[in-house]
């Protein structure tokens, strides 16, 4: 299984698309609703696309 670094605190694997700083606060890391296969990261912006745009939404 892969595990790759997105940017900063993002994370993916084929299956989901992680925010590792949400744990800090006790939430889930898995974040609902964004596509692993084409989440990237927004060159200097503190933020994350897919194929359904920009996260945080």
């Amino acid at each position: 299984m892969t595990f790759e670094q997105i940017k900063g605190d993002y994370w993916k694997d084929k299956y989901h698309v992680y925010d590792i700083s949400r744990a800090f606060y006790g939430e889930d890391c898995i974040l609902t609703g964004v596509d692993p296969q084409t989440a990237k990261a927004v060159r200097d912006r503190n933020y994350i696309r897919d194929k359904y745009g920009k996260y945080p939404r």
